[in-house]
Order: structure tokens, then sequence, then C-alpha cells
């Protein structure tokens, strides 16, 4: 079909000869973009044509995957051809049960796709080892925004060779975290890595339970990042002039330019797990900067 760009797959079940079929003609495809949820049981052989298949679309930009649980060969099938792939976005949603080895070459794949700018993990419970092979892998990885919410319950190592990569990735503007339950060792391995990030947008979202050292180091964290330029914590927003200290109301733009670390403590100081954390930064350079009431 010359000009099919989305094909839709939910709770199919596609016989195995589909996808080694797929295989064959992928080069031939239009697509677009794939979305596929619901259960997906099939054989190894037909999962690794599967995977071989969206690496080798010359057009495909977008995959979406929800609630698929896909076998374990698809994960090991998909580094191959990965940096064939012409993927732009990967949008992850559940069903993610497989072992660590397969999780690693996961990850290895999203670092090699070289077109690969977004990536969206949503209540997917990667293991350990997809984490560790992401921070071997981070400096080659052309993602410019993670999209992370839910599911995240991995040990103290994992969460740090998780910040490590973030803060690794040399393309990485955006990072969003929703209602994700991150480990202390997240933030106290951020510090470390954050003169490093490239990182220009953090909004974080509910989920938040940690120590107060870990606390800390966030916001030293956030005040070492050179590049950072927007803060968004919560739901809610303020205007960007009308909650400044009076003695800085006169500035017509606002948060348009670096100010002390004062103008936020007040505001912060009601951010029931960050207690009096910012104190010890100096200067933050944001251009917006939000938080919930």
């Amino acid at each position: 079909m010359p000009n099919l760009k989305t094909l839709e797959l939910g709770e199919v079940s596609l016989p195995e000869g589909f996808f080694l079929a797929l295989k064959t003609s992928a080069s031939e495809a239009r697509l677009e973009s794939i979305k596929h949820s619901g259960r997906l049981d099939i054989s190894a052989a037909a999962s690794e044509a599967y995977a071989k298949s969206i690496c080798t679309m010359p057009n495909l930009k977008t995959l979406e995957l929800e609630e698929v649980s896909l076998p374990e060969g698809f994960f090991l099938a998909l580094k191959i051809p990965a940096s064939e792939a012409r993927l732009e976005s990967i949008k992850h949603y559940g069903g993610l049960d497989i072992s660590a080895a397969a999780s690693e070459e996961y990850a290895k794949s999203i670092c090699t796709m070289p077109n690969l700018k977004t990536l969206e993990l949503g209540e997917v419970n990667l293991p350990e080892g997809f984490f560790l092979a992401l921070k071997t892998s981070a400096s080659e990885a052309r993602l410019e925004s993670i999209k992370h919410s839910g599911g995240l319950d991995i040990s103290a190592a994992a969460s740090e060779a998780y910040a490590k990569s973030i803060c690794t990735m040399p393309n990485l503007k955006t990072l969003e975290l929703q209602n994700v339950n991150i480990d202390d060792g997240f933030f106290l391995a951020l510090k470390t890595s954050a003169s490093e990030a490239r990182l220009e947008s953090i909004e974080h979202y509910g989920g938040l339970d940690i120590s107060a050292a870990a606390s800390e180091e966030y916001a030293k964290s956030i005040c070492t990042m050179p590049n950072l330029k927007t803060l968004e914590l919560g739901k809610s927003t303020y205007p960007k002039v009308s909650f400044l200290p009076s003695r800085h109301q006169h500035r017509k733009q606002g948060w348009n330019q670096s100010h002390t670390m004062d103008d936020l403590t007040f505001l912060l100081l009601h951010q029931r797990n960050m207690p009096r954390v910012f104190a010890p930064c100096q200067t933050l350079r944001l251009w917006s900067y939000r938080m919930s009431t």
C-alpha cells in the first residue's frame, strides 16, 4: 500500500507468518507510525522478525508499545539492526516482563538508534540491567527527551546508573519524571555528574519520597547544571513575576535573567519533601520556574 502511513494493532492474535512476511517486505513499506497494544503471543523467531522489520522500514519514525508482552527474542534481535532504524520516538507503556539480558540489549538498542530523540516509559517494570547498560552506552545516545512515569522499582546501584546516564547523554535537553518513586541513590549520584548535564528543562510531578540528605543533593544538582533553564515541580503554576519577593517585582522581564537562590527559597520551603535545601546554592539560571501550591 503506497500511501499507508499509520498502523495500529490492538488485541490482534496474528499468526507468526505475518511477522515473517513483514520482515521480507519491510524495506518497501511507507509506514511512519506503528502502535501496538495488547498481548502478543508469538515465537522467538517471529518476534525477531518483527524487530528487524521495525528497524528496516525506511520511513518509520514512531513506535508505540502499550501493554504488549513481547518475547525476549524481540529485544535481543533489536540490537543488531538498531543502527539502521529511522525511529525518532519510542513510547513504551506497561507489559514489559523480560530478563536482565534482554533489557540490557534494549538499552543498548535505544542508545544505538541514530535518529531517536524521544523516549517515553510509562509503568514499565524494567530490570536493573537496563539501567546499568544504559550508563555504558549513554554517551552514544541521540536522545533529546526522556519522559518516565511510574513503575520504577530498582536498586540503589541501578538508580545511580540511571542518574549518571541522564547526565552523560550529550543531547538530552528535557527530563520529565511523573509519579516515579526514585531511590535516594539517584539524587546522590546526580550531584556528581550534574555539571556535565546538558539538560535545559526538568519537570517533576509527584512520587518524590526521599530523605533530607537526598533532597539536598537534588537541589545542589539543579544549581550545578550549566544549561538548566526551566524547573517545574508539582502540577499548579505560579505567575512568573507576581510571586517574586517585593524587591524584585519591578523587574519587568521576571525570570528571564539570573536570580540568586533567595528568590526561590521562600517557595521551596513549602515543598514538603524539599526542606530548606536550596540555601547552599548561590545562583540558578532559570528562565521559568513553576511549583505546586
